[in-house]
């Protein structure tokens, strides 16, 4: 009897002291949880506070890419896309590219600075910097108006829902009723509208000048062409279109002022005298590129006189120049830029060079209005 009592102590015991150690594991366990929930927020603000040292310090290539990051990690991070706006604004005004202006816009709506709380604070100190966003995107929409309907339309769609600004031209093309938007096929699809055609060669070729032009580290654009699309170019072609991927977006001013850019390339090879960025710049665009890539180049500023540059090509690749004609055949009036692929269903070749609808950007041409080929040689 004595031993059964001893046991059942024993086995009390014993169950009585499992229970403790499964209830302090537990505790250990959540305990441990709360304190990685407080790790895991104490590393955001961390990395927030450091996007926002980046900005102030006005390391805003860098700022770009901290925040992009911190947004591959988290989409909802609303602080990483408002200083990643703000930055690509910064870079913008560098660089005159209204590609960039636009990406502006949309980081700054998924930030959603006028909602989210953590951002509110910053808006003070900032202030200046979003009213100028502000006033470049109606400036941006009223000077390209003709130019191109669909953008406009979606920046003005932008400040309306940014800045609560209903411009009179937004109310023009779109259409308010006393004030309130009326949703139209326009408006309503704009989102939709998106240059975002994923099979399309143009479209993978754009997309990755547009990452290059805020992200130095990206992989060169002929590396882009023959590792993702697996199209041949040759070293000499490649430098030279490379060097025209680093002036992808810049654009004639509009008005009595002239982009700086613009004229360097008239400057940097041997045309000093001009100084106005309305002046036909395909041809001293395409020398400057051929320059920095130590190829030879035309002194002319007629498009046509690359005709006689390097050697005459019956099958291009990318890289090669390409010259068309313009107005009439047999007219002194013409364009040249480098040739990237050819479209045979639609005949178009398109083509990466200044000049193109008054910038720098890929545009196609009709293929019955190309000249020649040429492949310009590397200067011994």
């Amino acid at each position: 009897m004595r031993g059964f009592l001893i046991n059942t102590i024993i086995i009390s015991v014993f169950l009585n002291f499992n229970s403790i150690i499964a209830q302090e594991q537990k505790d250990i366990v959540i305990t441990l949880y709360r304190n990685s929930d407080c790790s895991l927020n104490n590393e955001k603000d961390f990395q927030q506070k450091r996007i926002q040292q980046l900005f102030n310090k006005e390391r805003f290539l860098k700022c770009i890419k901290k925040s992009s990051r911190n947004i591959r990690r988290n989409k909802d991070n609303k602080v990483a896309y408002y200083y990643l706006a703000l930055s690509t604004y910064e870079v913008y005004k560098e660089k005159s590219a209204p590609i960039l202006f636009d990406r502006t816009l949309k980081f700054l709506k998924a930030s959603q600075f006028n909602e989210d709380p953590k951002i509110q604070k910053y808006l003070t100190q900032n202030r200046k910097l979003l009213d100028a966003i502000h006033q470049e995107a109606i400036f941006l929409s009223e000077s390209q108006d003709q130019g191109n309907r669909l953008k406009t339309l979606r920046r003005l769609q932008y400040v309306a829902e940014l800045y609560d600004d209903s411009t009179d031209l937004y109310k023009q093309l779109v259409g308010l009723d006393n004030g309130s938007m009326i949703e139209t096929s326009v408006s309503k699809g704009l989102e939709d509208k998106e240059i975002d055609v994923a099979g399309s060669i143009v479209d993978k070729v754009v997309n990755q000048l547009e990452r290059q032009l805020v992200n130095e580290n990206q992989h060169s654009l002929s590396k882009f062409l023959v590792d993702n699309l697996g199209l041949e170019v040759d070293v000499h072609q490649a430098k030279i279109m490379d060097v025209s991927a680093t002036q992808y977006g810049v654009c004639e001013f509009e008005g009595k002022e002239h982009n700086q850019e613009v004229i360097k390339y008239f400057k940097e090879t041997g045309h000093e005298h001009i100084k106005r960025d309305e002046t036909s710049w395909c041809s001293a665009y395409m020398s400057w590129c051929a320059k920095k890539a130590g190829l030879y180049y035309s002194n002319s500023l007629l498009a046509r006189s690359w005709l006689k540059m390097g050697a005459k090509v019956i099958f291009p690749k990318p890289g090669d120049i390409v010259v068309f004609w313009r107005e009439k055949i047999n007219s002194w009036e013409g364009h040249v830029s480098i040739f990237l692929f050819e479209d045979k269903v639609t005949n178009e070749i398109f083509c990466l060079g200044g000049n193109q609808d008054g910038k720098v950007c890929v545009a196609s041409y009709p293929s019955e209005n190309v000249l020649g080929y040429r492949r310009i040689k590397p200067i011994i």
